[in-house]
């Protein structure tokens, strides 16, 4: 997949929420060649939905001014932001259907990151969250291929 295009569209779509809160959205390739970054065989289609849903998530749970990166590497999609975090006793249940931490002011129904969460499994990736570690402050979320890289002799 063309992750750069991929991603160009997601970031486009979710730019105006952003802005809305004074939220900067940066892309950044850890990797040297972008024909590098998680080479696997995706559904396109899903693919932005479930960066879109990290991204949303993301725009609505960080205060204003917050900064969200959006890293793309060779074995890892993350959403990393500079917002508050989740409170650790919360963050496994983050991917349940309909599960929303308590004392939630944002709308929602509970489902964005259990979609997420499905449509990595049905690509063989998993999902992980995480808050940053000190002395940074935020929220990580990774997709990451399950599957070691295959050697090449």
């Amino acid at each position: 997949p063309d992750w750069l295009i991929l991603t160009d569209i997601v970031l486009s779509d979710v730019n105006r929420l952003a802005r809305e809160k004074h939220i900067q959205l940066k892309r950044t390739v850890q990797c040297d060649n972008p024909a590098d970054i998680l080479p696997i065989l995706i559904n396109p289609i899903l693919f932005k939905l479930l960066i879109r849903n990290l991204l949303d998530n993301a725009i609505r749970y960080c205060p204003e001014g917050a900064l969200i990166e959006l890293q793309l590497d060779t074995n890892t999609i993350r959403v990393v932001d500079n917002g508050l975090g989740v409170d650790p006793q919360q963050l496994a249940r983050l991917s349940e259907r309909f599960y929303r931490p308590a004392g939630q002011s944002q709308l929602g129904s509970g489902l964005g990151l259990s979609i997420v969460n499905r449509i990595a499994e049905l690509h063989g990736l998993a999902i992980t969250f995480a808050n940053r570690t000190a002395p940074e402050v935020g929220f990580i979320a990774t997709v990451i291929d399950k599957k070691p890289p295959s050697i090449v002799l």
